[in-house]
């Protein structure tokens, strides 16, 4: 069995699960789309132009024009573009025989990597491998344990040693996370040693082997973990699909090539029940956690309630003024951003004590007057009548 080409960005789900790797990888349409993906590939585009030397004005050139604002808050004092640089680098790595240069699709793609680095930095003795995230840090592996990262250096090490440059004197992986609204930049770094790059080789080894161990299996053994979440696997994982059968019986989840019309339409009516039901047996762990405490989870975790902190928001009339006394008038006004909903209309209308016929007059006016705007189309299922 031949096994595709692994990608770096999914390296810490083969390294905990190396049976993920072998089970039918299926991708969903929405995959890399939407509003947050955008607004990365915009941020990326903007950071690479400016690597390659280019202004701000013309770096803005190759962003779609809505991500503009967020390219022109991003603080670029924070940022060192020296030294040699290469931006979006791409490698592609083979455990048997290192660092691949040249044409792909290389030969044994089931003991292959690829994955292309944001920005790789050679100053002076120096070497140092930069990844941009434009989203919440949270969600992303930790500097300390990022696969993904450790794979870039990997691969930039090979390729430093194969153009004969001395020994790097230090080698440095960090990730670069920018706030969208505000446009600061926060560094979080791993200096690595020799010694890490060797022990990251051998475990990329025995992942890889694992893998094709895992493909010839019956029923590979997979291990369970957060990394479960964002696996393209899930669908013919014998966990999960295990899992499934036990809360709907009959609910079969199938590749694409074994499904039909009818079949779909009847997991979807079973599949509205399970969540239903799900919803329902979290809600009353919600109350148990709310009114006996936190819940041990078989990982070591525990579930409990957390508060998160709301987002500020600004007083139009003081920010105006803050900003009229640092920048002037012309900023101030600039700032301020008025906006009217449909429903404080109808509220005031009703609180008025006229008909809500007086509500449609009146936002129909300002259709007539050009006052509306609309905001891009989506597409969302629903069951729908024959």
């Amino acid at each position: 069995m031949t096994l595709p080409i692994f990608r770096a960005s999914s390296l810490s789900r083969l390294l905990a699960c190396p049976a993920s790797g072998a089970l039918p990888q299926i991708r969903g349409d929405g995959d890399g789309k939407g509003e947050a993906a955008a607004t990365g590939i915009a941020g990326h585009k903007f950071l690479e132009r400016l690597a390659l030397k280019d202004s701000v004005g013309q770096a803005l050139l190759h962003v779609d024009p809505e991500h503009h604002d967020m390219c022109r808050r991003i603080d670029l004092s924070g940022i060192d573009f020296g030294g040699e640089i290469y931006v979006e680098k791409s490698y592609h790595y083979r455990v048997d025989i290192g660092l691949i240069f040249g044409e792909w699709p290389v030969s044994m793609p089931e003991f292959s990597i690829t994955g292309t680095a944001d920005l790789v930095q050679h100053r002076g003795g120096e070497l140092l491998v930069t990844d941009w995230k434009f989203g919440r840090p949270e969600y992303v592996e930790p500097v300390e344990d990022n696969t993904q990262l450790m794979f870039y250096a990997l691969c930039a090490h090979l390729d430093w040693k194969d153009k004969e440059f001395p020994a790097p004197s230090k080698i440095t992986i960090r990730l670069g996370f920018i706030d969208q609204e505000m446009g600061g930049i926060t560094f979080r770094e791993r200096v690595l040693h020799p010694e890490d790059l060797l022990a990251f080789q051998e475990a990329l080894r025995k992942a890889l082997e694992a893998r094709m161990v895992a493909s010839s299996a019956a029923t590979p053994s997979v291990t369970e973990g957060p990394w479960c979440h964002f696996c393209h696997a899930r669908v013919a994982c014998p966990a999960k699909v295990s899992l499934i059968r036990q809360f709907s019986q009959g609910l079969m989840v199938r590749p694409p090539g074994d499904l039909t019309a009818e079949r779909i339409g009847e997991a979807w009516v079973k599949a509205q029940t399970l969540k239903a039901a799900i919803a329902e047996f979290e809600a009353q762990v919600e109350f148990w956690v709310r009114t006996q405490g936190v819940v041990p989870l078989p990982d070591g975790k525990t579930l409990a309630l957390v508060k998160r902190r709301g987002n500020e928001v600004l007083d139009p009339d003081i920010a105006a003024g803050c900003v009229g006394e640092e920048l002037g008038d012309t900023a101030a006004r600039s700032v301020v951003k008025r906006s009217v909903a449909k429903q404080a209309i109808l509220d005031v209308v009703k609180a008025a004590g006229f008909p809500n016929k007086i509500s449609e007059k009146i936002i129909g006016a300002v259709r007539k007057a050009g006052g509306v705007t609309r905001h891009k189309d989506s597409e969302f299922m629903k069951e729908v009548k024959r």
